[in-house]
């Protein structure tokens, strides 16, 4: 069970930089939404065999802290998110610094720091 984890998130790591590399070499519209919509299924791929794993491999505490660190990291997310928002009024923040490509791996951070706390408390 956790083998297909691993696969489906290699899947998604390669289909991501698969979809980067069409959108440097400017590879025309179609082979954009294409290398897009492969990214976006094997990220789905990926999210239904986490939850697979959730389920079926962990046990109670273990899966708590999983949900823990999961709404952790949405709020901290979240947080990041309107102070982004609220700095823009004040602040042009540039397109190639902060855009939703650029932002989006806060999001992993954010869910690894809601672990780190959420096992300290545990312990």
């Amino acid at each position: 069970m956790k083998t297909r984890l691993y696969i489906a998130a290699s899947a998604f790591t390669l289909s991501y930089g698969a979809a980067a590399f069409v959108a440097r070499q400017n590879l025309g519209l179609g082979w954009g939404i294409a290398a897009t919509v492969a990214a976006v299924l094997a990220f789905g791929w990926f999210i239904v065999e986490e939850v697979s794993v959730l389920r079926n491999c962990l046990d109670e505490l273990q899966r708590r802290i999983q949900l823990e660190a999961i709404a952790l990291g949405f709020s901290f997310f979240t947080l990041f998110l309107i102070g982004l928002g609220c700095l823009q009024r004040f602040v042009i923040l540039s397109p190639a610094d902060w855009s939703y490509r650029h932002i989006w791996p806060f999001a992993a951070l954010f869910y690894v720091i809601g672990i780190v706390i959420t096992k300290a408390r545990y312990r």
